[in-house]
């Protein structure tokens, strides 16, 4: 229940900052034609700062996922030995290599696409 309720309080954070930024940038880019109520842009921020608190304040919302994901690494690493760690450590490097590697990742840039309809 409690990584439901991180996740749902991430989620809204993100939403609703995100949301923000993105009618600012609209209405930066209409210039001073972005308070014209033709546009809609200044209801629908008034909207969005609203909820960027309602429901509970967006930092606030993050400080419980931060502290969700630090109890969950807690509990996660709190009865390693150190051969637990080293082998915790050896997969994330594998991981990270693995990642990494051109043949095994797949890459989805058009560059890398145009180029593989030629082989």
């Amino acid at each position: 229940m409690q990584e439901i309720e991180a996740l749902a309080a991430g989620l809204k954070s993100f939403a609703t900052w995100n949301t923000t930024a993105t009618l600012q940038e609209c209405r930066e880019c209409c210039g001073g034609k972005g308070y014209m109520s033709e546009n809609r842009i200044e209801v629908l921020k008034n909207d969005t700062d609203v909820f960027t608190t309602f429901e509970g304040d967006n930092t606030v919302l993050m400080q419980l996922v931060a502290k969700s994901r630090l109890t969950e690494f807690k509990q996660e690493f709190g009865n390693m030995n150190v051969l637990t760690i080293l082998n915790y450590v050896a997969d994330q490097a594998k991981t990270t290599i693995t990642e990494k590697n051109p043949i095994i990742t797949r890459n989805t840039d058009e560059n890398i696409c145009s180029i593989q309809n030629f082989i």
